[in-house]
């Protein structure tokens, strides 16, 4: 037999005790020389480890066994197809072609003479096997046949090793203290399965023995697997086992020794090898609650004494502290720096300053108070918010923009922060849409597809998760206008609490709530769409409150990298095509039920067209008259009567400007130079409208006399 490279060290001894712990009916030896292992028939001098039979077999103990006739609910399409085809071909060989009668009466539930009948009747036109090379379909008949015919067989027709034969062997190879024995059984589709687990707390150093249908495997066979479980989570049966305190290992006492069994007709392997399997999500479950039944009671035995050893050190360590100084914890001592530090941080309210600056007023004055570092993620995300929630929001204080809310067809840009959202009026009837998208490199692609103008909606283009300024904005669309609200995420789970932050409250926000459509993008949309599917390092626990199916969680969970990091997958907006996003958007609008373009009420449009019927006759009675009246000739000429009063016997310029110049700091040399001149001319005013009426006068009479 040939092992995977990982085990080419495999202890025969253990190996040995693995197939008789799982197969206790059997009579197992072990027989080695000195020098190395030989057949099992060896000289009995040499027999070193020999396991006698712990059940009665065949008697009350039984196993699923080759000979046993087979379900036809362990068969697909394919798989009875391709034993049809196995038959068929056996027949070539043997010259024997066996009528489908004596095949039907080879499965469980259809062996009877009558019941093999039945099944016929689904396919009459069949009588022997060879028939179906020229019907193949007809196999999809005889198997519903076969199924309807046959009743499911319940998951103790496959056998399991059982309590008392687990407890026989580990008693006898290790001595067992305390025990726990768990099992399950269920199916999932008429396929049967069983899962024991067996735990015990033993004398001496135990194993962790694995098997799969009474055949011990060389690896986890869990391998890769989601197991989450009451307080656990884990990506292996050895990974859940090492993080219930229950794998047991030789140097960690008390010692421990575990099997787990899995019996199930129709497993799929990952592997030619047969070291990993492919477990159906709702047997996952299972799986990891019968774990769970099994290690909790060991599980929470370590945990407590853990904390208490923690306690003991830390009272220890505060008994050694008593002579030193008494230090205030992070929360209280940015509370009571807080007020001083945004005074010292604005000028007592004279210049706003932003979050960044209040952190670095603050961060070494409580580092005396505290004598710990203050991150700033933690002051801005969860301090000062819970702050402002207690008592009142700091004057002069905003937190910097992160993203921009781009208008349609007005071209405006707002960047959304805390100080532009609260002076921010929406505009009236220009837009009845916001759309929320979390990649700000992605506007682009919509400017130019004109989705803001198509459909008379803003979009927000952020980067990742929303600031406070986008919900206050969000929230006052929702309040005041009944905007319809949209975001737009990857799929992966912070996007998807993206979407979650913005329609409920968090601890930033309390008791804000918007009705908010999630456009996606969704897991299970992105696989059919046949998109790039990237693998990252997640390095955070997922957000708390998300509600994933099976798939996303084994996704966006991910499986360990390291004690605090995991190799997770995802599926970015990016991995759209410009064209395919665009096309995406617009079906999720319209699958929603996108509203229509903005049109306001009569009363508004009447005022609007008055409005502009106004201002289009003024605009055109002002070409009119400046064409017959030549007013640029009118212009021409009052400037130059008064150019001698306005622009001569004037100072010398430049000391002019310098000394305006250091009375306002902030003024630019033109807006002297305009100040100027507006006011020579307002003293002019009556010189100023004489000369436009005798320039007016002089160009009627000069049209009087061009028209006659």
């Amino acid at each position: 037999m040939a092992l995977p490279a990982a085990e080419q060290g495999l202890d025969p001894i253990a190996w040995a005790r693995a197939f008789a712990l799982f197969n206790p009916h059997a009579l197992v030896q072990n027989r080695w020389d000195a020098d190395a292992a030989e057949h099992g028939n060896s000289d009995p001098s040499t027999l070193s480890d020999l396991h006698q039979p712990v059940v009665q077999f065949p008697g009350e103990w039984r196993k699923f066994l080759p000979t046993d006739l087979t379900s036809p609910h362990w068969y697909n399409g394919e798989a009875l197809r391709r034993l049809v085809f196995a038959e068929i071909g056996r027949a070539k060989l043997t010259g024997r072609d066996r009528p489908l009668r004596e095949f039907v009466m080879d499965f469980r539930g259809t062996s009877r003479s009558a019941q093999a009948k039945a099944v016929c009747d689904w396919v009459p036109t069949i009588g022997r096997l060879s028939d179906f090379e020229t019907d193949e379909d007809a196999i999809d008949r005889l198997l519903v046949g076969l199924q309807d015919t046959a009743r499911a067989p319940s998951p103790g027709v496959l056998g399991l090793v059982g309590d008392a034969a687990f407890y026989a062997r580990f008693q006898q190879w290790y001595g067992v203290h305390r025990w726990w024995y768990r099992k399950a059984e269920g199916d999932i589709d008429g396929i049967p399965f069983i899962f024991e687990v067996a735990v015990a707390e033993t004398e001496r150093p135990g194993h962790f023995y694995h098997a799969v249908n009474f055949s011990p495997t060389f690896t986890d066979p869990l391998s890769g697997t989601t197991l989450f479980m009451g307080e656990l989570y884990a990506n292996s049966t050895t990974d859940f086992l090492r993080r219930a305190h229950a794998l047991p290992e030789r140097e960690q006492q008390p010692y421990k020794a575990v099997a787990v069994h899995l019996v199930c007709p129709t497993l799929e392997w990952l592997d030619r090898g047969k070291t990993r399997l492919r477990v159906p999500g709702r047997m996952t479950a299972t799986l990891a609650d019968t774990l769970w039944r099994a290690t909790k009671e060991l599980y929470r035995e370590e945990e407590r004494r853990r904390r208490d050893a923690a306690r003991e050190w830390r009272q220890a360590e505060a008994r050694e502290r008593t002579q030193e100084p008494r230090w205030l914890s992070l929360k209280d001592a940015v509370f009571q720096l807080l007020p001083a530090a945004a005074a010292h941080a604005t000028g007592n309210g004279a210049v706003p300053a932003n979050v960044r600056n209040l952190y670095y007023a603050i961060r070494e004055p409580q580092r005396k108070l505290t004598g710990r570092e203050l991150e700033y993620g933690y002051f801005s995300q969860t301090l000062l918010p819970l702050y402002r929630q207690e008592h009142g929001a700091l004057r002069g204080i905003y937190y910097d923009p992160r993203g921009i809310l781009y208008e349609p067809h007005s071209g405006h840009q707002t960047p959304l922060g805390t100080r532009e959202v609260d002076a921010y009026r929406f505009p009236a009837w220009l837009y009845n849409k916001i759309l929320y998208i979390e990649k700000k490199g992605l506007w682009p692609t919509l400017q130019a597809a004109e989705i803001a103008e198509r459909y008379d909606m803003a979009v927000i283009a952020a980067e990742g998760y929303a600031s406070e300024a986008a919900r206050v904005l969000f929230a006052n669309a929702d309040r005041r206008e009944r905007y319809q609200l949209f975001v737009l995420h990857d799929a992966d789970a912070h996007g998807y609490n993206i979407a979650r932050t913005l329609q409920e409250e968090t601890a930033r926000m309390p008791g804000y709530h918007v009705d908010v459509i999630d456009l996606g993008l969704q897991l299970a949309d992105g696989l059919a769409r046949g998109l790039q599917v990237e693998e990252f390092t997640r390095k955070k626990a997922l957000p708390s409150g998300l509600t994933l199916t099976d798939l996303e969680r084994e996704y966006f969970m991910g499986r360990p990298a390291t004690e605090k990091s995991w190799i997770a997958r995802r599926i970015e907006l990016n991995a759209f095509t410009a064209p395919a996003l665009v096309a995406f958007i617009e079906e999720q609008l319209e699958q929603v039920g996108v509203t229509g373009k903005v049109i306001p009420p009569s009363e508004v449009l009447a005022q609007e067209f008055e409005q502009e019927f106004t201002t289009a006759v003024s605009n055109q009675v002002d070409e009119v008259v400046t064409e017959l009246l030549s007013l640029d000739a009118v212009k021409r000429a009052v400037a130059d009567t008064l150019h001698p009063y306005v622009l001569r016997n004037r100072p010398q310029p430049q000391p002019l400007i310098a000394r305006a110049l250091q009375r306002r700091q902030a003024w630019p040399w033109r807006k002297v130079v305009e100040n100027r001149v507006h006011a020579r001319l307002r003293r002019q005013d009556e010189r100023l409208r004489e000369q436009v009426r005798e320039a007016l006068r002089e160009a009627l009479d000069n049209w009087d006399a061009d028209a006659s």
